[in-house]
């Protein structure tokens, strides 16, 4: 009797001819599918603060659903799976598998919200409300020391600089400090109407407006307590939330009646938390108005050229804006004890089940199933790399492209059931019964 006779040399070389060698190769190419696809996610999100759930939906599901494909390439250019299951059902699990990983990534975020990882971040600079004071009193027409032309051209000069700057939602008013009655030539007078225009947004026909009006000419002195006086006026018709508005005061910082007092407006201007910023472009200047815009949280600034007053202007009435949003979920994981946790259970989880899935691809007659304890391992390495690997790997798009990686770490293996179906036939033919067929007839 042959060794095909005997069951268990039958069953021995079934074992040894079906499971097929290691195909390298194949498990290479998943490996890089896999490696490509975490890299170019992680990347094209490197600079997104805090990605939203859908964002990290795709994250994990992208590496594991790459794997899978080059899981079904491998059944393609040589059948390895097991040659009775249901191709329809590998699909399912598949699917289902990728599915997992996506709701393995919302389950990290809903963690990390859980857990109050929150960040306040400056997200881009943005403009005060103002309300612009300029000075167009005589005194404006003397020439500046950096040769840029009178002092008044170089504060129009400015101030149009701001206007054609500031956002589109910023609000601005202006109020022309010359033409007072009191003290002035009428043939000077300027109505208020014409000089004093509300705080409301720059529309593009209300930006003109202003940029008209810091064009006027004057001839004429200014006067600081009938100024103020209309300028809280203006606040009190102004709109918006307290400390949203600031005053900028551009003047040769001289009070011709003497009657200017801090006092007699700080209590109105600190109510609605108004800043001052006092920039004057001669050195002589008003120590009320210093002390004005120390006591509001202001500035006094000297500048004597039109860059600097220009790029002043920008300083005072930019304000950073923040915005506070929780911190990524994975980039950010060692700052939270809570997502640490959960996302460490959950890959592992997500780890043991594209162990399982692949096993029940691969199952082949014979075949080790060291996949099923391969992923899980992987899984905790990836876990492991997001989680402590920041001062080895301190690039954060970089260290979630690695641990995607390793989840695409397999063990494929060939099938050569041909090959034991070839060498069957002849045990097959020395144990038949049948009768052979008469040669004389030509057949078998």
């Amino acid at each position: 009797m042959s060794e095909w006779d005997d069951p268990a040399e039958s069953k021995k070389l079934e074992k040894s001819v079906s499971a097929g060698s290691w195909d390298v190769v194949m498990s290479i190419a998943a490996l890089i599918a896999v490696a490509a696809v975490s890299f170019l996610a992680a990347y094209l999100t490197k600079d997104v603060l805090s990605r939203p759930i859908w964002m990290l939906f795709l994250s994990f599901a992208a590496p594991v659903a790459a794997l899978m494909l080059a899981v079904f390439l491998k059944e393609k250019i040589s059948p390895s799976m097991t040659p009775s299951s249901s191709r329809k059902a590998q699909l399912i699990l598949a699917a289902c598998t990728v599915a997992a990983a996506g709701l393995v990534g919302c389950f990290c975020m809903v963690s990390n919200v859980e857990a109050r990882g929150e960040q306040t971040v400056v997200m881009h600079d943005g403009w005060s409300d103002v309300l612009i004071i300029l000075d167009k009193s005589g005194s404006m027409n003397g020439i500046s020391e950096s040769g840029d032309g009178t002092l008044d051209k170089m504060a129009t000069e400015a101030v149009i600089d701001l206007i054609n700057r500031m956002d589109e939602s910023t609000r601005v008013g202006m109020l022309i400090d010359v033409g007072w009655a009191e003290n002035n030539d009428p043939i000077y007078t300027i109505p208020l109407e014409e000089r004093a225009f509300p705080i409301a947004e720059l529309n593009p026909d209300y930006r003109q407006k202003l940029i008209e009006l810091a064009r006027c000419e004057t001839a004429v002195n200014e006067h600081f307590p009938r100024a103020f006086e209309v300028a809280c006026d203006m606040i009190n018709a102004y709109d918006g939330e307290n400390g949203e508005l600031s005053i900028v005061i551009i003047s040769d910082g001289q009070d011709c009646t003497g009657e200017f007092r801090a006092s007699d407006f700080y209590d109105r201007l600190h109510d609605r938390g108004v800043k001052v910023f006092y920039l004057y472009v001669v050195p002589e200047y008003s120590k009320e108005m210093e002390l004005l815009a120390s006591r509001t949280g202001g500035e006094s600034i000297y500048v004597n050229n039109l860059s600097d007053l220009m790029d002043k202007m920008q300083e005072v009435t930019k304000v950073p804006v923040y915005e506070t949003v929780y911190k990524d979920a994975l980039r950010d994981i060692d700052e939270s004890g809570t997502a640490k946790a959960v996302t460490g259970i959950l890959l592992a989880v997500l780890g043991l089940l594209i162990g399982i899935t692949l096993t029940v691809m691969f199952s082949l007659q014979g075949q080790k199933r060291f996949q099923l304890i391969l992923s899980p391992i992987m899984a905790l390495l990836a876990f492991a790399v997001l989680a402590f690997g920041k001062e080895i790997i301190p690039v954060a798009w970089i260290r979630e492209g690695i641990a995607f990686t390793l989840l695409g770490v397999v063990l494929m293996r060939k099938n050569r059931s041909s090959g034991f179906e070839a060498k069957s036939r002849p045990a097959a033919a020395a144990v038949s019964t049948d009768p052979l067929p008469d040669s004389s007839d030509g057949e078998w």
